[in-house]
């Protein structure tokens, strides 16, 4: 339930974002009209923002049991709900898909260990056949704004069993280390066929809604 002061035309004294005690009398008409209008919306969208709150729970828990009742057709053991999932109505017409994303964030101090193992690889003379690692080392760890880009990180792990030095191992290992999946999040999305046989999103993004 969201919380905040509804100040009233009644009420003698308004108090502004410094604290100040301003008399009602010195409030124009425009700023009396603002404080109304900004309240209403404000309610209104909490009572909205609990019903999306409540109607998410009650998709996850409908996505768990169609998940369920799937595996115990097909695979007859429960697995974690992981990744993604997309269940359909009998005559699918509606269909409802679930995206799990679990980001990946490298712990800082364990990365830099391995950092340090290429810096010192790559120092020494590489052998001709494994120059390509030069470029594509300093590729991964060049940070755009501040930040890593994980792919070309991890990517560096598809070449471990092809350079037969220890310190190239050695940085592999650390960069298993150093992966960290702080939280996932689930984004839902229902889609129903038009007239035209056409897949059409339930928009439930505010900023994304047309009007027809």
């Amino acid at each position: 339930m969201i919380k905040f002061n509804e100040q009233k035309r009644t009420d003698k004294l308004w108090v502004d974002e410094a604290r100040n005690k301003v008399p009602v009398s010195n409030i124009t008409p425009l700023e009396k009209k603002l404080e109304k209008m900004t309240a209403s919306i404000a309610m209104k969208a909490g009572r909205i923002n609990e019903m999306l709150i409540a109607f998410k729970r009650y998709v996850n828990d409908a996505t768990e049991q169609a998940f369920d009742e799937y595996i115990k057709q097909y695979e007859g053991k429960r697995k974690a709900f992981k990744g993604n999932f997309t269940f359909f109505n009998f005559e699918r017409t509606v269909k409802v898909c679930i995206n799990t994303s679990c980001p990946i964030k490298f712990d800082e101090a364990i990365l830099a260990l391995a950092k340090n193992e290429f810096d010192d690889l790559l120092s020494d003379s590489i052998s001709s056949s494994n120059e390509f690692v030069r470029e594509m080392v300093m590729d991964a760890f060049e940070s755009s704004g501040g930040n890593l880009d994980t792919k070309k990180v991890l990517g560096l792990r598809r070449y471990a069993d092809r350079i037969s030095d220890s310190r190239f191992t050695k940085a592999m290992e650390l960069i298993d280390k150093a992966i960290r999946r702080p939280s996932s999040k689930k984004y839902f999305r229902v889609w129903v066929k038009n007239s035209n046989n056409e897949w059409q999103l339930i928009n439930l993004d505010f900023a994304a809604i047309k009007e027809f």
